[in-house]
């Protein structure tokens, strides 16, 4: 069973690793936040239903997929121009 320094330590771990990804993402100084708005970021999720973060999981296309569309697309125009067609 671990101990409650444990528990705290990985909280405060897990805190520190959000508070640094929403400062990366949004700009936000981790600093600035609330004192009783830190408590929300040991919480599972990272993410939320903004845009930003929307685009990780909905109907948008994965820059990879993107990128193999176009390749398929410039295929596609090649063989149309090619005068064997």
């Amino acid at each position: 069973m671990r101990t409650r320094s444990e528990r705290r330590y990985h909280r405060n771990r897990s805190i520190k690793r959000k508070g640094e990804i929403i400062q990366n993402t949004w700009g936000r100084n981790f600093d600035d936040l609330e004192p009783s708005r830190i408590g929300q970021l040991s919480k599972g999720k990272v993410h939320c239903s903004c845009g930003m973060c929307q685009q990780k999981s909905s109907k948008y296309l994965k820059h990879s997929d993107k990128k193999k569309i176009e390749k398929l697309n410039d295929r596609l125009e090649n063989f149309i121009s090619s005068e064997d067609y």
